[in-house]
């Protein structure tokens, strides 16, 4: 099941710009997505039209 997978953005946004810390963390969803070889996020992404497989392998 996809449904359910946001952003953990809290304390992210500031007023001018993001620093290196949420830089470095702006792609980790909460909870964490399913466990995949890297590649088979961009295959599931493009074989189902689904961009959230795209940002499961932005998160590792």
């Amino acid at each position: 099941m996809l449904d359910g997978y946001t952003w953990d953005m809290t304390g992210y946004v500031q007023e001018k710009g993001i620093t290196t810390w949420e830089a470095d963390r702006i792609f980790q969803l909460d909870p964490a997505p399913p466990e995949m070889v890297l590649n088979d996020y961009i295959l599931a992404a493009i074989e189902k039209k689904n961009l959230l497989y795209f940002s499961f392998f932005l998160h590792h």
